[in-house]
């Protein structure tokens, strides 16, 4: 919606394994990441990258956080080229499901941190 056609993302540097292994331009893995097929793609993805990236950052730190989002978000790249060898590949959701996931890990690392009961003095519920 809204945005260039294949044949540009291609000169732009979208991944597609039959361009890459031909022409040896294995930069496409990761300029991959910072293309996006239209302005609704591009919208979505920064919406849910600033809802998790601050909550991962904030837990985690900045370096932490863009090294996850950028491991993920090339592993990704190598699994979808792998399993869509024709497809031209764009975005970064490789790396926004790996912020999902570590979200998930802080989630079940911390389980019974989420449903503590605070207690006063007496024994009573803190509220």
């Amino acid at each position: 919606l809204f945005g260039p056609k294949p044949e540009v993302l291609l000169l732009l540097g979208a991944l597609q394994m039959r361009e890459m292994i031909q022409t040896g331009s294995w930069y496409r893995l990761v300029t991959a990441v910072v293309l996006h097929g239209g302005l609704l793609h591009l919208g979505i993805n920064l919406f849910v990258l600033g809802f998790l990236g601050r909550a991962v950052e904030r837990n985690h730190g900045t370096v932490e956080t863009a090294s996850i989002f950028f491991i993920s978000a090339i592993g990704g790249n190598i699994i979808s080229c792998l399993m869509q060898p024709g497809y031209i590949l764009v975005g970064s959701s490789g790396g926004i499901f790996g912020l999902i996931g570590i979200c998930v890990a802080d989630i079940v690392l911390n389980w019974k941190i989420l449903f503590l009961v605070f207690r006063n003095y007496d024994g009573s519920s803190a509220g």
